[in-house]
């Protein structure tokens, strides 16, 4: 009994402790006035657009998945006028990492107790990097799952090949959340289900190859009919395929050199998780050497493979791509500590204490990102127009002059990326094209051609504008339009005065705005 109550102490004192880690790390934390991450916020307002009716590719375009889309409309339900949703759901997602990487150290470490708390190296290591940025990627999202299947090959290899068939149906439902978040997470887990198929396969196990299968599929494809279903039904099926998957395949980052140019970038594109990452990529290619639970060396190695296989299909890695790698991270971490303490008993308790204490240290310097997250209680944290200390961010003075003639404006962002204007004037797009996506007139004409028809027929009240360089600017029209495209300069200038402008650090970086009203 004894024994019972002290475990449920030591479970709930690591709940508190990834708790602890989410509200000093994630800047969607109640400690910080905002997630200033473009990214973030763009998904934001997807979330918020979709709560309140909008149906996603059809009203409005955004090219990350309709699931990551409903993980923010869930948040804006908790609160639509700050992140408060979006940290409640990252810390949800943090304690399924946690949860995973406890089953995945009780493979190492037979002590239940020992297992708990280096299990905090998961989320310890997945916001602990450059790669989790301020948090709200949709590889954040995926690494539980990553996770969780790492999981199950450990499970699959121990139990010589057999899962419990209702675990084959979470594994699918599992292929369904990734795939539908954002499909090119989908490396790892494709990696597993083939792998356990050729194995039942060269075994000749027709019914537990048939279980498989059929269970796997049943959890991919059952919930992905009925949300395809749901989109048939608002007419908006067509829109999800050309903007999800289309846009996604043809026009971001699409290579259009000859075969040799192409491998010579997919091979610089394959190294480029190493060169961002590279003592990390050590340890974990040491950790998974010295695996020597079951045969999960070579399973591993090529789920790992199959994650950097798929980053290197979408022609391009970002920072915050990499962190889908990380959840092999933390399992050559728990092989390491396993040779340490086997090495040294008497090392147990310094790892059990290196890692506790590290969780909140580390990710202070492997992650610069958390540096640039304002402290609510800061004192004058932003720069007014020319560059004096305020307590009011560009986005709040610019809601305010936006509130003098609206509760709830409309905003077009002709050329950046969504930066928080919408959430801080208490707003969600109200056109198809709400933000400048990465991608140029070339790749996507449409995009820029909307944007002209929006201004020209007026359908928004306001334009906020991104103005080019890193000191603060004395903005008049003539330099407000500097990185507008030239399609979109003429409506712009037509039908909107310049009425306010702006100088702030956003995510550590200089930018100047301007904010155009309808005439």
């Amino acid at each position: 009994m004894t024994k019972k109550i002290g475990r449920i102490i030591l479970i709930v004192v690591m709940i508190m402790l990834v708790i602890g880690l989410s509200l000093v790390t994630m800047s969607a934390s109640p400690l910080y006035r905002t997630n200033q991450w473009v990214d973030t916020n763009a998904m934001f307002s997807m979330g918020r657009a979709l709560a309140s009716g909008m149906v996603p590719y059809r009203d409005i375009v955004e090219q990350r998945g309709p699931l990551m889309f409903g993980l923010f409309a869930i948040a804006s339900f908790i609160s639509k006028t700050s992140f408060i949703g979006v940290f409640v759901i990252e810390v949800i997602n943090a304690l399924i990492v946690y949860f995973f990487a406890s089953k995945i150290a009780a493979f190492y470490f037979d002590n239940k107790n020992v297992a708990s708390v280096l299990g905090l190296s998961g989320p310890g290591v997945m916001v602990g990097t450059h790669a989790f940025e301020l948090g709200g990627a949709p590889e954040e999202f995926a690494f539980p799952f990553i996770m969780g299947f790492i999981y199950l090959a450990f499970l699959w290899q121990r139990q010589n090949k057999q899962l419990r068939p209702w675990l084959y149906l979470i594994a699918g439902f599992g292929l369904f959340y990734v795939f539908w978040v954002k499909y090119a997470m989908i490396g790892a887990l494709i990696i597993f289900f083939l792998y356990v198929g050729f194995g039942l396969l060269a075994d000749r196990n027709w019914r537990g190859l048939l279980t498989a299968v059929g269970l796997s599929l049943i959890g991919f494809l059952v919930p992905s009919a009925v949300m395809l279903g749901v989109f048939y039904q608002h007419h908006a099926l067509q829109s999800l395929i050309d903007v999800y998957f289309k846009m996604n395949m043809m026009a971001y980052g699409e290579n259009q050199n000859g075969m040799i140019s192409q491998l010579v970038n997919s091979l610089g594109l394959f190294a480029e998780p190493i060169n961002q990452h590279w003592l990390i990529t050590a340890i974990t290619a040491v950790g998974l050497v010295l695996t020597k639970i079951g045969r999960q060396r070579s399973m591993l190695f090529m789920m790992f493979f199959g994650t950097v296989a798929m980053l290197v299909l979408t022609h391009f890695v970002r920072e915050y791509y990499v962190l889908l790698l990380m959840p092999f991270f933390v399992v050559a971490l728990f092989q390491l500590f396993a040779w340490l303490i086997n090495w040294q008993k008497e090392l147990l308790r310094p790892v059990m204490m290196l890692v506790m204490i590290g969780i909140f240290v580390i990710p202070f310097y492997g992650n610069s990102y958390i540096k640039t997250a304002t402290p609510r209680d800061a004192h004058q944290p932003f720069l007014a127009r020319h560059g004096q200390p305020t307590d009011q961010s560009v986005q709040e003075r610019f809601a305010a002059d936006m509130h003098k003639k609206s509760k709830h404006p409309s905003i077009l962002m002709v050329n950046s990326l969504d930066s928080g204007f919408f959430l801080a004037a208490d707003t969600h797009p109200v056109t198809r094209y709400f933000h400048l996506m990465n991608m140029t007139y070339d790749e996507f004409p449409e995009m820029y051609n909307s944007f002209s028809d929006t201004m020209t027929h007026r359908r928004v009240q306001y334009v906020v504008v991104f103005v080019p360089g890193n000191q603060p600017l004395a903005i008049d029209m003539r330099n407000a339009l500097n990185g507008v495209h030239p399609y979109n300069k003429a409506p712009l200038v037509k039908n909107y005065r310049l009425i306010d402008t702006g100088y702030q650090l956003l995510a550590g970086k200089p930018k100047n705005w301007a904010l155009f009203e309808l005439k």
